[in-house]
This record gives C-alpha cells, sequence and structure tokens, in this order.
C-alpha cells in the first residue's frame, strides 16, 4: 500500500447524498466477476474519487486475493520528461508488475513462466525452458541470455504487461488489479491514449472474448470532463458515478479524530486568555459549568460537539438546507473546497462564540444566532475570493472577468440557455454557441472561453457527446440571482456604467449602500437588456430569444428580489427620507422591468432611428 499509509478508514464517509451511484459493494462486484471491462469512476474534481478508492483498497482489497497496482498520474508522471506520458505509466506499470511477481514466487517460477508463454525467439527460450526443467537452475551464460530476452521483452510493454498478469492469476493465484487515478491532470490526446492502453490491460490478448488469464482488472478515476474521451475511445466500459458525501458527516468524522487524537490535551487546566482584555477567564463561567465534578476538557469536548451540530444542522437559520449543504452546491459538491471554506469561516472572526456557548448551555435559543449576511459573506470572502481572484472557487455570474458591459450578462444567459437542455439531454455545443453569438452578438472566443471555464469549474456537464446539462452548481448559481445576500456581494465586483456606479468606500457598509448598489445595479442590467432586444428585434430573432429565454429579465429578478428583502432590512433614523426615496425608486423600478414594458420601450427605440 505505498504511499498510502497517512489514510485511515474511519475517515470515510459511505453515506452519500443521493442513493443512486456507485457503492463499495459495486466495485467489489466487478472485481470478482470474471469480466473484461474497464471500470470507470466519475466525479466532479474534489468530490472524494481519491478516497473512494482508498477506501476500497483498505477493505475489499485485503483479503488476500488481490494484487493492487496503484497508479497516481499526478505524483508519478513527470509532464516536462522527454519521455512520454504514456511511456512513463507502461514503465512504471512494469516495476510495479514485476516487483509483484518477484513477492508472490520464487525467481525459478517467474522464470519458467516466461519461458514457456513467452514468443519464442530463434529457439533460445525453448533451449532455456528445457535447462531450467533438467537442472533447476541455469547457468552463468544462460542467465545472461535471459537477461537479454526480459531485455528485448521491455520494448513490448502490453507484451510483458500480459505475461505477468498470467503469472500472477495461474502459479500466485492472485487477480492482479490496477487503478489509475488523477489522469484529468493530462492532456486530452495523452488521456485518450491512456484509457486505450487500460481498456486493452481489462480485456487482455483476444479482446473480451480472449484468454482471460492475461488480463487484470482496471479501474480509472477522472472527472465528468473527461468521461467524453472514454466514450469517444471505447464502449466496453463499466461505469461507476460518484455521487457526493453528506458534509455535516465528513465534518463530524474529523471532528471526532480531531478530539480522539487530543485526548487529554484539548485544554490544560480551567483558565484561558481572552484576546480583547488579555485577562484569564474561568473555562467553566464561559460553559456556564457549575458542576464541579464535569472535568473542564470533557466540557470542552461536549460544547465543540453540540457546536458543530448547531452549525451543520439543516434548519439553521442560515436556510432551509443549512449553509454546509449550500456550499456544496456553489462548488460542485468539492468536499476539498467546502472543508476549506468552512475553517475560514470559524476563522474570521464573524462567529458570536458568545452566544453560541450560552445556547450550547440551553440558556437560550440557537436560532437567529448565525447572521444569514455574515455567513454568506465569510463563505464568498474565504479561499480566493471574488474580489482578488479570477480564479475563484465561488462565480460572479455577472462578471466573466473583463470588465466591460459584454461580460456583466454573458455567463447568466449562458447557464440560462444550457437549463433549456434538461429534458432533451442537453443542448448542442454548437447551438449553444451560435445563438448566443445570433441574439447577443457575443464575441465567440468570449463564449467558447466562457463554457470551457463552466465546463470545468463543474457548472455544466456533457450529457451526450457535445451535448450539455447544468450541474446542481449550475441550477444554483442560476436560482442564486434571486438571493439576496448573494448579489449584493458580487455585484460589487462587476462591471457598471459611470451613472449606475455605488462606490465600495467601506469593508463595513451599512444596509442603505448595500440596497442603493443594488437597486443602481439592476437599472443597469435594465438598460443593457433594453440594448439587446433592440438589436434582436432588428435581427428578427425575438421568437428564437422568447424560445429559451421567455419572459424572465434579469433586471426583473434583481429588482424582485430587492424587493423582497426590502422590508427586513435595519433602518437608521438619519437616513429615513433617503429610504423612502429608494423604495419610490425602487417600485418605479420593479414596474419598468416587466417584460412587455422592456420591449416596447425597445421597439420604440428603434423606430425612433429609422
Amino acid at each position: 500500500m505505498e504511499g498510502d499509509s497517512a489514510y485511515e478508514t474511519d475517515l470515510y464517509v459511505e453515506t452519500r447524498v443521493s442513493n443512486d451511484g456507485v457503492q463499495a459493494g459495486d466495485v467489489d462486484a466487478y472485481l470478482r466477476d470474471d469480466n473484461a471491462r474497464l471500470y470507470v469512476i466519475e466525479a466532479p474534481a474534489g468530490l472524494g474519487k481519491t478516497t473512494f478508492l482508498r477506501y476500497l483498497r483498505r477493505s475489499i482489497m485485503t483479503d488476500g486475493r488481490m494484487v493492487t497496482l496503484w497508479i497516481d498520474v499526478l505524483r508519478d508522471v513527470d509532464e516536462t520528461s522527454t519521455t512520454s506520458v504514456i511511456q512513463q505509466i507502461k514503465a512504471l506499470l512494469a516495476g510495479k508488475l514485476q516487483a509483484a511477481v518477484s513477492s508472490h514466487s520464487g525467481t525459478l517460477l517467474w522464470w519458467k513462466y516466461f519461458l514457456s508463454h513467452a514468443p519464442s525467439q530463434t529457439g533460445s527460450s525453448d533451449v532455456l525452458r528445457e535447462e531450467l526443467e533438467e537442472t533447476g537452475t541455469l547457468a552463468r551464460e544462460s542467465r545472461l541470455q535471459l537477461a537479454r530476452l526480459f531485455e528485448e521483452g521491455r520494448t513490448d510493454f502490453m507484451e510483458m504487461a500480459r505475461l505477468r498478469f498470467g503469472f500472477l492469476r495461474a502459479i500466485a493465484e492472485k487477480i492482479p488489479c490496477v487503478i489509475i487515478d488523477n489522469i484529468d491532470q493530462l492532456r486530452t490526446a495523452d488521456i485518450k491514449e491512456l484509457v486505450i492502453y487500460a481498456k486493452k490491460l481489462a480485456e487482455g490478448p483476444g479482446g473480451p472474448e480472449g484468454d482471460g488469464l492475461q488480463r487484470a482488472r482496471v479501474i480509472v478515476a477522472m472527472r465528468p470532463i473527461s468521461a467524453g474521451l472514454v466514450t469517444a475511445a471505447t464502449a466496453f466500459v463499466t461505469w461507476g458515478i460518484l455521487q457526493p458525501p453528506i458534509l455535516a458527516e465528513v465534518l463530524q468524522r474529523r471532528l471526532d479524530r480531531f478530539l480522539t487524537t487530543l485526548q487529554g490535551r484539548v485544554l490544560r487546566g480551567r483558565y484561558l486568555v481572552s484576546e480583547e482584555s488579555g485577562k484569564e477567564v474561568d473555562v467553566r463561567k464561559l460553559l456556564w459549568l457549575d458542576d464541579e465534578s464535569i472535568p473542564v476538557e470533557a466540557a470542552i469536548r461536549d460544547a465543540i460537539k453540540k457546536l458543530a451540530e448547531i452549525m451543520l444542522r439543516p434548519n439553521s437559520s442560515f436556510g432551509v438546507d443549512g449553509f454546509a449543504t449550500l456550499l456544496q452546491l456553489m462548488t460542485n459538491y468539492n468536499t476539498r473546497v467546502c472543508l476549506s471554506a468552512m475553517a475560514h469561516y470559524l476563522a474570521t472572526g464573524h462567529v458570536d462564540w458568545k452566544r453560541l456557548l450560552e445556547a450550547v448551555a440551553g440558556r437560550r435559543p440557537s436560532t437567529g444566532i448565525l447572521s444569514r449576511h455574515k455567513i454568506f459573506m465569510a463563505l464568498i470572502l474565504g479561499v480566493n475570493s471574488v474580489y482578488s481572484s479570477a480564479e475563484s472557487w465561488v462565480w460572479n455570474v455577472f462578471s466573466d472577468g473583463e470588465r466591460d458591459s459584454a461580460g456583466v450578462l454573458l455567463r447568466i444567459r449562458l447557464l440560462k440557455l444550457v437549463s433549456q437542455g434538461a429534458s432533451g439531454g442537453g443542448l448542442a455545443k454548437k447551438r449553444i454557441h451560435e445563438t448566443l453569438g445570433a441574439l447577443f452578438s457575443y464575441d465567440k472566443s468570449r463564449v467558447l472561453r466562457t463554457h470551457k471555464n463552466f465546463w470545468h469549474g463543474g457548472l455544466v456537464q456533457e450529457q451526450t457527446p457535445l451535448r450539455f446539462v447544468l450541474t446542481d452548481a449550475g441550477w444554483s448559481y442560476l436560482r442564486l440571482v434571486r438571493n439576496f445576500e448573494y448579489l449584493q456581494h458580487v455585484v460589487i465586483d462587476s462591471c457598471v456604467g459611470n451613472d449606475y456606479l455605488v462606490p465600495c468606500e467601506s469593508v463595513q457598509e451599512d444596509a442603505f449602500t448595500r440596497v442603493r448598489r443594488l437597486v443602481e445595479f439592476a437599472a443597469w442590467v435594465r438598460r443593457l437588456e433594453v440594448a439587446e432586444l433592440r438589436g434582436i428585434i432588428a435581427g428578427e430573432m425575438l421568437p428564437v430569444y422568447e424560445r429559451y429565454f421567455g419572459e424572465d429579465l434579469v433586471c426583473s429578478a434583481i429588482a424582485r428580489t430587492v424587493s423582497d428583502s426590502f422590508v427586513h432590512l435595519p433602518r437608521t433614523e438619519n437616513l429615513s427620507s433617503a429610504w423612502r426615496e429608494l423604495e419610490q425608486r425602487l417600485d418605479h423600478l420593479l414596474a419598468s422591468c416587466m417584460f412587455p414594458v422592456v420591449l416596447s420601450e425597445a421597439k420604440e427605440s428603434n423606430e425612433a432611428l429609422r
């Protein structure tokens, strides 16, 4: 189990958000069945493919019948080398196979098997085999001759691999299983070549109906973005779609491990130094712990577990599903990023620990303590903020990364368009690009880049070859247009016209400024949509627009979201008149953002230019 010593099976979460995906038992059945198919485990980045494979390796692959050969492309392949990727992997597999052969038999048994099954080379194999059978060994000169045969065989990786598979099965009575992980890091051409090679290893000589002894079980893990390459390379594949783990349980397992590891060391003594005052604080008072018989550490451990439950429970004040579920959706179930983002949230200082500890002690209800606004801000600002990095884990649907008006609606338009293919097996890539270009005059390369970014980011996926649908993450972002918390944090990083700009002059902005910015942004988007409809009408493309986008306007969605949240926002007396004026502007904007009104304005503008 080289390179796998740090993994612990008790951290693996078998419970998934859906029971429709691959389970450990499915892979076990594949390993026991004498089929000749390649097994592909598919899941987005960070969801847990490697963790799943390691769990399989530590559980169902350790009963003595399997010889597991693990190749981690990310770790084992040097893409800067002059040796091709596929040649590196073949050589690596050859080395691992030879080590497995040596560890499961004597050298003489392997020599005999090789000489009996390798293609005869001018009779030399037969001569050496006869000498070995008669004397039970080989003379020095014969060994040199055998070494030359091995050297010549090194150039035919497939033949030598199959010979070793056959030896492991026939002589060592083991089932060879090759696991290839992280192939998504390779170039497209290398992925295709590697998949074809893996398929041949799984089939053995003569294809599926050939010699079953000289083939292996082969499992390849990849992202959906690479899955199309497998379909193009071979149809003889067993697919296992890995579903996301329950994030709350993932965190709970790690928390239990953390507390177990620090047994007796969570707290030394009963006092902590306050960061605010610099004075010692009695932990028992913080925990409202009156019973002196309860050890302080035991009380802290119990409090930590209860805090985790409060923050992860589905019916939190953050929403129906809780912010853990929202995180999974926003990251397309990237467990690694979710864990990092939640750790960041706990470290930001946005958590009201005093009130939470009161809730743990049963002195107040836990609802309402976790501010929806602060949680959302902490999550968005965590792990490569949208404010500082184009490679943020959270997507701003109102900016494609270029600071101009064209990029304001490109992403949301693409998501909306792709969503229309949900019931028909996906929307064709060509139609997506041509429709966006024809309706909105987007630059072709810009549309392609946005589509590719969403594909890599897991917001869209290939349902069938070159036909795309939205993922759960894609649907989540499409719905976030109706989420006030999301809007107020991302539009600040979007392009607006000078007449609609509300500058950000403080990190701690008041509610009035944030709402005013959204109102102005909605007005700006309305202006863009009027201009878009003018071009659509002039090009006689209105039926096409209505087919894919109906009467849904982005400006209307933003204005309605602000209006729905308006009554719940905190207000100050000194801005009462400004709030009234803003509310009147919002009411006017809502009326003017109705599709018939915007469409009529676009038509009138075109008429005026004639």
